[in-house]
């Protein structure tokens, strides 16, 4: 027969967080509006997009799909011949 065992559990501490007041928005607000500093560049506001944006549109995404897709078929092409 198996034998019972009583497990004895020690109480350890309870930890506590200790809490952290939240930044109010108006001092959030001002260390954004800061400008920028001597070594800083200022970000520039863009309005629209532009030929250079569809061109980088066009090499991050639709170049890797098509690469992907070549890939494949040149590896089934491969694996039949």
């Amino acid at each position: 027969m198996a034998a019972a065992l009583k497990i004895e559990l020690q109480d350890e501490p309870v930890m506590t967080a200790q809490v952290i007041p939240l930044r109010r928005p108006e001092a959030i607000a001002s260390t954004i509006s800061r400008q920028a500093g001597p070594f800083e560049v200022p970000v520039a506001e863009r309005k629209s997009s532009g030929i250079g944006d569809i061109l980088i549109t066009g090499l991050l995404v639709i170049y890797p799909a098509l690469a992907t897709i070549t890939a494949i078929i040149i590896g089934l092409m491969l694996a039949r011949g």
